[in-house]
């Protein structure tokens, strides 16, 4: 009902609103990647693996802090009518490491001209989401609706993540050539 999707609104606004912690990052090295897309795809291979690892690291960090303190966070900024939301958030901060590869994914892509691959992958996991979302809500709540946001973040990132690969880039600073 609405009282279960304003809970769910505010454990996922305070999630998508940690988005804006990667964003000047990845709007100050966007200039870069497409450039050496152009190039030196040696060396925007390098800055990938670099960006990956920095993303990976700052994102599971927030990630435990948000699984640790989820309770805390949601009573703190919404009160104590909100504690029903502590299930959900909790479990979509397990997506924010997810969450900061995909947004980064988005730059790279496009700066290897890869926007309408990126648009095919995004269509078919929101495809799923929202499939996924009418299947497991009536079920499982806000709770389920929060697990499938996780599930649909990290088949992104993975569909992204093979095509890239077969693009060569790959996290793992031993495969650059």
């Amino acid at each position: 009902g609405e009282e279960e999707m304003g809970l769910y609104s505010a454990g996922l606004n305070l999630v998508n609103n940690l988005r804006f912690f990667v964003f000047p990052l990845l709007v100050a090295i966007f200039p870069s990647m497409a450039s050496r897309a152009i190039t030196d795809i040696s060396g925007l291979k390098r800055l990938h693996v670099k960006v990956m690892r920095l993303l990976a690291y700052v994102g599971i960090i927030i990630a435990l802090i948000g699984v640790c303190f989820g309770k805390f966070i949601i009573l703190a900024i919404y009160g104590e009518k909100f504690k029903m939301a502590v299930p959900p958030f909790t479990i979509l901060f397990m997506a924010v490491r997810f969450i900061y590869l995909n947004s980064y994914y988005a730059y790279l892509m496009t700066s290897l001209g890869q926007q309408k691959q990126y648009f095919y992958i995004l269509l078919v996991v929101t495809t799923l989401n929202i499939t996924t979302n009418l299947l497991v809500i009536p079920r499982y709540g806000i709770t389920g609706a929060a697990t499938t946001t996780v599930f649909s973040e990290i088949i992104f990132f993975l569909a992204t993540k093979i095509l890239l690969r077969r693009r060569g880039f790959s996290s793992n600073p031993n495969s650059i050539k």
